[in-house]
């Protein structure tokens, strides 16, 4: 662990450094080796790396707990791209986040929703919330 008394007494708070960018090896061993044990990665980014990516590179690393975003930033940066697709696109985008989110809970203290209601409308945006994200809880 870092000594951090040189801040003083604003240490004494209880709060959390969630690193994220870590989902290309070479960042993620720089995080570790820093002594970061709360990383961020998205889901957009890691879920072509298989079912057992996360159990595979945390294995070596058993204190390292992970925060799973949804994506949704590339979806938003994206927008004109994104905006027409249709539910069925959404869907199965959202199952594979879920499963994975399922899958690897063992690893995971927190995920973020897919928070498009902006493209998608606020319906479809509330629908997807409990349909997906509810059960979660």
């Amino acid at each position: 662990m870092k000594d951090f008394s040189m801040y003083g007494d604003i240490v004494n708070y209880p709060s959390s450094l969630v690193m994220s960018g870590v989902e290309s090896d070479a960042y993620f061993d720089i995080a570790v080796n820093e002594g970061i044990d709360r990383l961020l990665m998205s889901f957009h980014y890691i879920q072509r790396k298989g079912k057992n990516f996360l159990r595979d590179r945390l294995s070596k690393h058993p204190n390292i707990k992970m925060m799973i975003d949804s994506g949704a930033h590339t979806f938003h940066a994206k927008e004109e791209e994104f905006k027409d697709k249709p539910i069925e696109f959404w869907e199965s985008y959202l199952e594979r986040y879920v499963n994975f989110i399922k899958a690897n809970k063992e690893f995971i203290f927190s995920c973020v929703e897919l928070d498009i209601a902006n493209i998608v409308g606020f319906e479809k945006g509330d629908y997807f919330r409990q349909k997906y994200f509810e059960p979660l809880k």
